[in-house]
């Protein structure tokens, strides 16, 4: 068997995601509709989710999920182990509604 004197050339490889996220799962998965409507649906403790995107920015819900009492110290909101892939899908969604 050769050895090669140099070294292999790397190879750029595009991979998909291998898992496609499904935003009413994240909404299940959190309990995000336990304090919060989405189409009608969920509690009341904190505000609609609906136009959320619309109304308050898409930066201004991600740094929300990330950080909730970024804005307000008070907040009840709890810090949820979201995942990046699942923030964006749920912007996403909510973004479309």
């Amino acid at each position: 068997m050769e050895i090669a004197s140099s070294p292999a050339q790397p190879v750029e490889v595009t991979l998909a995601k291998s898992l496609t996220v499904n935003p009413r799962d994240v909404l299940t998965r959190y309990g995000c509709q336990g304090c919060h409507q989405v189409q009608g649906a969920g509690g009341t403790l904190g505000p609609s989710l609906d136009n959320v995107i619309s109304e308050k920015g898409r930066a201004f819900f991600l740094r929300k999920v990330k950080e909730p009492q970024f804005n307000n110290s008070s907040s009840a909101m709890p810090q949820m182990p979201i995942t990046d892939d699942e923030l964006e899908a749920l912007a996403e969604f909510l973004s479309s509604i």
